[in-house]
């Protein structure tokens, strides 16, 4: 399955965003849009969340959503992003 993780970390704790993009690089997750990644993963949506969010502060945000549907425009890593949306 493949997953949307999108995040937004509050301002006064930018040391979250160095934290929050090790972490999903570790996953194997693909950088789509600045605060946008593509995961491939058998793991739930949840899951997902859970393990994201141990790395975020109570006033960060996140949000996890299987992608069911390819469209895609001017992503980031273009061409590794386009071979994890035909997956």
């Amino acid at each position: 399955m493949v997953y949307l993780i999108s995040y937004d970390i509050d301002h006064d704790n930018k040391e979250n965003d160095a934290k929050i993009i090790e972490l999903l690089e570790q996953m194997g997750a693909v950088k789509c849009l600045l605060s946008a990644w593509l995961l491939v993963s058998d793991d739930t949506a949840k899951d997902i969340g859970n393990h994201v969010l141990t790395v975020l502060s109570d006033k960060d945000r996140l949000f996890v959503v299987q992608v069911t549907v390819n469209a895609q425009y001017n992503l980031m890593e273009q061409e590794l992003t386009d071979r994890i949306l035909q997956a």
